[in-house]
């Protein structure tokens, strides 16, 4: 069996010096340089003998970058890279799906919250330096509890969000591709989202998007 030995790494997000000093301690083997691809694309002639690529979009053509077998995605999707050179290789692609959970969420809840609380309409008004005399009903906020919630699709950033919304109180209705199997296997931040599946209050299949929203508030 291949001894898969890592040794260079090359980063094209702009990780804090923190960050880069800690990557670096893993092993004294590891080799980190971090680059940046302010035109968003590889750069032309740009070669490197990375075996490793920390990316945020950017690929390599495969020919300036012959020792390359893994390379991780700063983002939990890699759609775009279907059919690509990279997709059909034999370079190890992995995300970071299931990290960004809990900030995506509580910025979902936030705007929730902004809106069932006229918040844009506080904030025009304040701008315009203006004191409406029908206060109470441009200001009256709507209550998340007892309202019903859809989420479409069900993975760990919907997880997270129904873990969030929970405690106001509000029915939680989700889609699924495979309504039957509730339980995620991917990766979850520990004490966040709902690996079980325990939260929802009804659970769709894809093809009954339509009825779910029709539930929903």
């Amino acid at each position: 069996m291949e001894l898969f030995i890592m040794k260079q790494v090359l980063i094209a997000v702009p990780f804090p010096p923190e960050l880069l000093a800690t990557i670096r301690d893993v092993s004294p083997d590891i080799e980190v340089e971090q680059v940046s691809f302010s035109e968003r694309q590889w750069p032309d002639g740009f070669s490197t003998d990375a075996e490793i690529y920390y990316a945020a979009g950017v690929m390599p053509p495969l020919e300036l970058a012959p020792n390359l077998r893994w390379i991780q995605m700063h983002w939990a999707g890699i759609n775009s890279l279907r059919d690509t050179a990279v997709w059909h290789s034999n370079i190890h692609l992995t995300t970071a799906s299931g990290i960004h959970a809990p900030n995506m969420a509580q910025y979902t809840l936030a705007q929730m919250l902004a809106w069932a609380h006229r918040v844009p309409r506080w904030l025009a008004y304040q701008q315009r330096s203006e004191w409406p005399k029908n206060r109470w009903s441009k200001f009256l906020p709507d209550e998340l509890y007892g309202r019903t919630l859809g989420i479409l699709g069900y993975g760990s950033l919907g997880r997270e969000i129904a873990r969030l919304v929970k405690p106001f109180g509000m029915k939680i209705l989700v889609t699924k591709r495979d309504a039957r199997h509730l339980r995620d296997d991917g990766y979850t931040i520990p004490g966040t989202g709902d690996p079980q599946g325990e939260l929802p209050d009804r659970v769709y299949p894809s093809q009954a998007t339509r009825s779910m929203l029709k539930e929903c508030d």
